[in-house]
């Protein structure tokens, strides 16, 4: 009986041993697959951490660039302010001097008939310093 016993029990052994086996190969892949995620996660924690490095230089680069032009911005208020001052003390000074009014020529009006009369025999054309009119044909 143990002749008869011996094959099967030598064939659930190899069964097992190939159960075994399978296991074996897929926890070698989940294994491999924490691996290489491990790697992708430094490599990723790498590419955030020189992110951030550029990201704090640029800030500073923006600090030093807005306080410049702060205090550019505020020096040209301050000029602005006084040019307002000194636009307001023109203005008081102007308001107090009399304006000189110029006297204007007297109009002359001619109330002859004869004088209202069109002039016979006149040319209509143009002066020759005149512009001559345009041709809209060549606007296109």
């Amino acid at each position: 009986m143990t002749s008869f016993l011996s094959p099967i029990l030598e064939g659930l052994l190899a069964l097992s041993l190939i159960g075994v086996a399978i296991m074996c190969w897929r926890m070698d892949r989940r294994l491999n697959a924490l691996r290489s995620g491990r790697d992708e996660a430094i490599s990723s924690a790498a590419g955030l951490l020189d992110a951030m490095t550029r990201a704090e230089t640029a800030v500073r680069g923006l600090r030093a660039t807005s306080t410049e032009v702060g205090t550019n911005l505020q020096s040209q208020i301050d000029e602005a302010r006084a040019l307002v001052e000194k636009l307001e003390a023109l203005k008081a000074a102007a308001s107090l001097k009399p304006i000189p009014t110029t006297s204007a020529a007297p109009i002359i009006r001619n109330t002859d008939a004869e004088a209202a009369r069109p002039v016979v025999g006149t040319s209509m054309r143009a002066r020759p310093s005149a512009r001559p009119a345009p041709n809209w044909a060549d606007l296109r």
